[in-house]
Parts: C-alpha cells; structure tokens; sequence
C-alpha cells in the first residue's frame, strides 16, 4: 500500500515538470503583418524625430524671447516646444512597425496568431520554422 501512494505521490510531483517540457510548440511562419502604431507604440525613429523637434522647438522659443516682450511672443515661448515636437515628428515619420501579428501553423495542425514586438520578428519571414513558447499575451516566437 505504501509503495501504490509512494508511486501516486511520485507521479503528481513530476506531472507539472513533464507538462512544462512539453509546452514547446514547433512550427511554420505563415504570415507576418504589421499593426499600426498608436498612443505610446511609437518606433524609436519617430521618438527620436520628436526629441530633436522639441529641442530645437526650446530653442527657437528661447531665441524669440529675446525679440520683443508682449503676450504674443510669451505664448509662442511656451508653445514652441510642443509645435517642434509634433512637427519633428511628422518629419521623421512613423518608422517601422513596433508590433507584428504573426500567424504560425503548428506542427500538430492548429493555427496561432500572435502579437510580437518588432525586435522579436527580426530575422523572421514566410517559411521560417519556429517554436512558440508561453501562452496567451506572454506567448513567444523564436527561430529555430
């Protein structure tokens, strides 16, 4: 009898190691799109457009504050910075995707689709073999 709970004791303790081993899942890249940028998820080249614009917007405010000493140009000092940030901006453009919807067809026959950041998907395109780690939002995709 003890060695029946000994074995039972056994083979629940390893279940949950056997399970973890096994949440490999191997793969084909079937398709990689890029989302749309919005709010925060900027790329680092539109963030670094945004930085300049600001600064030299600083600038050319602080420069003006020195022209004349009347409500007009005191507003331009102040709103400067936020007008050189959006147009640096604009000037620098979007950039690459930050994020990636990537489809993978999975060896045992069902189809993923996951959210990736851009770094992830480098090296990535139709055909790759895969192996997707994690579940749901923290699933991840690594070239094999």
């Amino acid at each position: 009898m003890k060695r029946i709970l000994l074995a039972a004791l056994a083979a629940l303790t390893l279940a949950p190691t056997l399970a973890m081993a096994d949440d490999l899942r191997h793969g084909v890249v079937m398709q990689i799109k890029p989302i749309d940028n919005r709010g925060d998820d900027e790329s680092e080249q539109h963030q670094t457009g945004r930085k300049i614009g600001r600064g030299l917007g600083a600038l050319a405010g602080a420069l003006s504050l020195g022209a004349a000493n009347n409500t007009a140009t005191n507003l331009a000092v102040r709103s400067a910075p936020e007008v050189g940030d959006s147009l640096g901006g604009k000037v620098a453009g979007q950039g690459p995707s930050a994020h990636y919807m990537v489809t993978v067809k999975l060896t045992d026959g069902r189809t993923l689709s996951l959210v990736q950041p851009g770094p992830q998907v480098n090296g990535l395109e139709q055909g790759s073999h895969v192996f997707v780690s994690g579940s749901g939002d923290t699933a991840v995709i690594k070239a094999e």
